[in-house]
This record gives C-alpha cells, sequence and structure tokens, in this order.
C-alpha cells in the first residue's frame, strides 16, 4: 500500500460545488471518518469559522445534501461536530472512489487557507486517484508519496500530520529519553518552529494517542 499526501490552495477547488463554504472555514480537521462511499460521507471533525459571529447554520446555508450536528462548542466560531454529506455531495468530494479504489483517510484538514488530504492505496490505486484530479483541472502538490508504514489500526492514525511528524522527530531526538538528551527548545530549533507551539502540538498528540489507547 501506497500513502499519497496532497496539498491544495483553496482557491484551486473552484471546480468542487459548494467551495463558497470553505471560504468560511478559518480551520478544519477530520477526527474520524465513519462512513465513506458512494452513498454517504460522514464523520466527526472540529471546524472554526473565520467570523466568530458566523455559526455552523450560516456556514451550511442551503446545501440540503449536508447534515451537521454540533457535539460540542469549544468557543466562539469553534466547534466539534457530526457531519454526513448525501450522495450527490458524496460523488465530487470522493473523485468517484469506487472506480478509483482506495481510501481518503485522516489526516485530513484545512489551515492557512490550504487543503491537506492523504489517500491510502495500491499504486495502481494512486496513479487512478492522481490522474483523476488532473483531468478534473484541480491543482494539487505532492507533499509525499511513501509506502504505509502503519496500518489503519495503529495508534498514530489518529494524529495529523504535523503531529505525527514532530512526535516522531521528539522520539528519535531523544526528547522522551530518561534523561532527556533533548529539551523543547532545541527540538523546536531543529523543526524551525516556535518552542511553544511545539510543545502545544506534542500535548495534542500525547493526548490523542491515549484517549485511542484508553479508550474515553
Amino acid at each position: 500500500m501506497r500513502r499519497l499526501v496532497l496539498e491544495f490552495q483553496n482557491k484551486d477547488l473552484k471546480r468542487l460545488p459548494e467551495t463558497a463554504s470553505l471560504m468560511k472555514i478559518k480551520s478544519l480537521e477530520i477526527l474520524h471518518f465513519i462512513r465513506h462511499d458512494q452513498k454517504e460521507l460522514s464523520g466527526i471533525c472540529t471546524i472554526e469559522l473565520k467570523s466568530t459571529h458566523s455559526n455552523i447554520k450560516d456556514f451550511i446555508g442551503r446545501n440540503k445534501n449536508l447534515e451537521m450536528k454540533i457535539l460540542e462548542r469549544q468557543k466562539e466560531g469553534a466547534y466539534t461536530v457530526f457531519f454526513k454529506a448525501r450522495q450527490s455531495k458524496v460523488e465530487s468530494l470522493s473523485f468517484d472512489m469506487d472506480k478509483i479504489g482506495g481510501y481518503i483517510v485522516v489526516p485530513f484538514e484545512i489551515n492557512d487557507g490550504k487543503l491537506k488530504m492523504t489517500f491510502l492505496g495500491s499504486p495502481a490505486q494512486v496513479k487512478r486517484f492522481l490522474h483523476r484530479m488532473e483531468m478534473m483541472g484541480i491543482r494539487h502538490k505532492i507533499v509525499s508519496l511513501a509506502d504505509a508504514k502503519y496500518s489503519q489500526e495503529s495508534p498514530l492514525i489518529c494524529l495529523t500530520e504535523k503531529q505525527r511528524k514532530i512526535l516522531i522527530a521528539a522520539y528519535k531526538q531523544g526528547y522522551y529519553d530518561l534523561p532527556r538528551k533533548i529539551n523543547s527548545g532545541q527540538l523546536a530549533k531543529k523543526l524551525d518552529m516556535v518552542s511553544s507551539t511545539l510543545v502545544e502540538h506534542l500535548r495534542k498528540a500525547e493526548r490523542r494517542l491515549l484517549v485511542r489507547m484508553l479508550g474515553s
């Protein structure tokens, strides 16, 4: 199996329907896909809207194919939600996945005006997936293409790309050794990051791993 990570500028996704909704998003992260086929796309995500005066109803607008239910309101404009998109919406988002094969998996996120998508499939499926996007005229950047080194059952699947990268780097550099071989400031410098941002990503990654392992 191959793991493909793509990055899109929001402005380059105009060929997809409902792109106006993307312009309202400050950040979005899919935490878990529940169903992803030609009939339905559903899952749980965190979403933060650009305007603190907006709400989920404003974001959905009049789209009858998209359903969202708030699970938790984190702060003004930020929510954890359950989402479900019916067939006509799924057909465009899934790039006709029944014919292509493979899976859209996490991490799947929007941040800083960019969409990052992860695709898991055989070499032939990856080729078909990229060809489909080229046929649709969707500009994209290949962030990485490599053998999938962990399965869907791996705890690492619950982390975002950035969280996984930082956590693995921290482990390899000796951040978790006793005694530590490197502190957060030194690690942040190696990764060209602000120390406080690195610590925040590590804490979020550690919490996700604990939740997955402890089941709560």
